[in-house]
């Protein structure tokens, strides 16, 4: 991956929709919403996942952006929410419960989020090496933009120096993993005193705009992050249509997704 100061554009993402879907197992098919609603994402989610446990599609990565989200992992709970649930709720900051490891996070616009979709045992790979897999694919991408950045010494995640940058949970059901990745792309993403990351209160987030002097777009970023994650587990990237990819997962799963604190 090569950069020069002189190009407008640091990443050339590949053309939408110009690439037969086909049903090639060593394809990582990947497709890009600008934004979604955390509930439609996790829908969407659990309906990539039943499909790929039925082997109707490969390997799958979505990438996109949330509207304000705090998510609790496995680990996590009301007491990583310094402010309540409460005053999360008069923000208008959805509040859900999830299946991935780790405590709380937040998302919202400015931060990518990459759910991969990705049968494990058809890659003969643990969960710890594809850990390792993603958080040097985004190593690769943030170092070819100029951010000097590395694998966390005690917990999972990217940073830079102390400052963490992405963070990583994943959740592995059947052997097929969903959940991912959240970079920071923008400054300011997570508002001030309203979760605890990680459980650890020193922890302090930096962005890739507050690191490069051109940050390129959320899709030039998800398009090179979904090139070096193939490459990482030797498939081949393929983006595709949201609408394309739709059509091919035509069976919704049946998971029913309730924000924290809803009825149901």
């Amino acid at each position: 991956m090569s950069f020069g100061a002189a190009k407008p554009r640091i990443f050339t993402p590949m053309s939408l929709g110009r690439t037969p879907l086909g049903r090639n197992t060593r394809a990582l098919w990947w497709a890009y919403w600008p934004r979604l609603d955390y509930s439609a994402g996790l829908a969407l989610q659990h309906r990539l996942h039943a499909a790929r446990g039925r082997g109707e599609i490969p390997d799958v990565l979505v990438v996109t952006e949330h509207l304000p989200t705090v998510t609790l992992g496995r680990r996590g709970s009301l007491a990583d929410l310094p402010l309540g649930a409460r005053e999360l709720a008069a923000r208008g900051i959805g509040l859900y419960k999830v299946g991935r490891g780790g405590r709380a996070t937040f998302h919202g616009p400015g931060q990518l989020v990459l759910y991969p979709i990705v049968d494990l045992r058809a890659l003969r790979i643990g969960p710890r090496r594809f850990v390792e897999a993603i958080e040097q694919a985004t190593i690769h991408v943030l170092r070819a933009i100029g951010v000097k950045a590395e694998r966390g010494k005690a917990v999972p995640g990217v940073w830079v120096g102390t400052h963490k940058i992405a963070a990583v949970g994943l959740e592995i059901l059947d052997g097929v993993t969903r959940h991912g990745l959240s970079l920071n792309l923008r400054r300011e993403i997570t508002p001030p005193d309203l979760i605890i990351p990680c459980g650890m209160p020193d922890v302090r987030p930096t962005s890739v705009d507050a690191l490069a002097n051109s940050p390129p777009s959320p899709i030039e970023v998800g398009s090179a992050l979904a090139r070096e994650l193939a490459a990482m587990l030797d498939l081949s990237p393929c983006q595709v249509e949201t609408a394309a990819l739709l059509r091919e997962t035509r069976r919704p799963s049946a998971a029913k997704v309730v924000p924290l604190g809803s009825p149901g």
